[in-house]
């Protein structure tokens, strides 16, 4: 046997040698066995909302804005998440059927997407409206609206508010009233 050949077989058969190499025939074998495992099946996983945002029966204040300017409080038991978004957006969306049904909201504007957020140490609601096209109402609807949605939000539990208009800070709510351009 040539020299060459000995030596090569005396450093395979060396312990740290030995282990190394069936450590790596094992990993081959584990990996190449796999390859040939049965495929995933496919399992459907049907999930209801409610267990993952439950639902509680709460009285919650909703304030309109008369056309004197005066506030009334309506006390009204509604089905909230826990969540404060979801909550201040099922509160403002009964806020919107009550003035329907007052005639003082209009049919074409939607109740707004909400989204809470803290800043500063406040909870802050940033409300989204999605107006597609100019809205014809008075100043004193716009007022009304804008009030009642303000001291709704505020009475529960928001420290301020922005509105936006179709995803951007406006000028004014819908085309009369100035609204706040910042959170300052």
């Amino acid at each position: 046997m040539p020299a060459e050949k000995r030596r090569w077989l005396r450093i395979l058969a060396m312990p740290p040698v030995l282990l190394g190499v069936f450590v790596l025939l094992g990993s081959l074998a584990l990996f190449f066995g796999s390859l040939r495992s049965t495929p995933l099946i496919r399992q459907e996983l049907n999930l209801d909302i409610t267990e993952l945002n439950p639902q509680t029966l709460q009285e919650v204040p909703l304030v309109l804005i008369d056309a004197n300017g005066l506030e009334d409080t309506v006390m009204l038991e509604l089905s909230l998440a826990a969540d404060d978004g979801s909550k201040l957006a099922a509160i403002l969306a009964a806020l919107r059927e009550l003035m329907l049904n007052r005639g003082t909201w209009p049919q074409a504007l939607l109740a707004p997407q909400v989204f809470v957020t803290t800043l500063a140490r406040q909870r802050v609601a940033v409300l989204d409206f999605d107006i597609e096209r100019p809205l014809a109402v008075t100043i004193e609807i716009e007022r009304q609206i804008l009030e009642s949605v303000r001291s709704t939000t505020l009475r529960n539990g928001m420290d301020k508010l922005q509105i936006l208009i179709n995803g951007k800070v406006s000028p004014t709510f819908l085309g009369h009233l100035a609204l706040e351009t910042s959170l300052d």
